[in-house]
């Protein structure tokens, strides 16, 4: 079975003039670019998971969520780079219009006890901390910078399933949530983008 890939994709492609370029859609790169984008989205909605020989499930299966926030989060990287969002700051703007009502109930779901974004925010410096800060002080914030700075501090060897006592079950909702919002932002976009694009006379 072939992954999953941007909705709208085949039928953009299909229709493309001679250049390639995406730049009718409101892309600022090229066509190498938001293809290895889409490339990086068609591995992170295909990624089921790792195989750890000897660790209890649990452990697993945050680890497992873990990377798959890095190959989500790669994939939105690149799609907002392509965007011309070359600063996080930026990257919330088109981002927050994709967002669930429920998306922030839903992220403080799993971190009931506040384990896993106090390290979090122990560990990053800047306006990702300023974010975060704000993710914790219950003001408006993106979950693009929350998964940002998971990222950052779980690649750098800090974060793992069970740091700060936190529940290895908590770390592996948390992650996938954020993938989830982060990937079902970037193909949304994608689509309302090919599909205006398609209405033009």
């Amino acid at each position: 079975m072939a992954p999953s890939d941007l909705p709208l994709w085949h039928a953009w492609e299909a229709g493309l003039s001679a250049d390639k370029s995406p730049h009718p859609l409101g892309f600022r790169c090229g066509f190498a670019h938001l293809a290895r984008a889409r490339a990086r989205y068609r591995v992170a909605v295909a990624y089921r998971g790792l195989s750890l020989d000897g660790f209890a499930f649990s452990t697993t299966d945050a680890y497992s969520a873990l990377v798959g926030l890095v190959l989500a989060y790669g994939a939105f990287e690149q799609y907002a780079v392509g965007l011309g969002h070359k600063k996080q700051a930026a990257r919330t703007k088109w981002f927050g219009d994709f967002l669930p009502a429920d998306a922030d109930a839903s992220i403080r779901s799993h971190d009931p006890d506040g384990c896993i974004f106090n390290l979090i925010s122990s560990k990053v410096e800047g306006p990702v901390f300023d974010e975060v800060q704000r993710f914790r002080d219950r003001k408006d914030y993106c979950p693009s910078v929350l998964a940002a700075a998971v990222r950052h501090v779980f690649v750098h060897g800090i974060l793992a399933a069970t740091s700060n006592g936190a529940k290895p079950s908590n770390v592996a909702s948390l992650c996938r949530n954020l993938s989830e919002l982060l990937l079902g932002g970037l193909a949304e976009d994608f689509q309302t983008r090919v599909r205006r694009w398609q209405s033009l006379p």
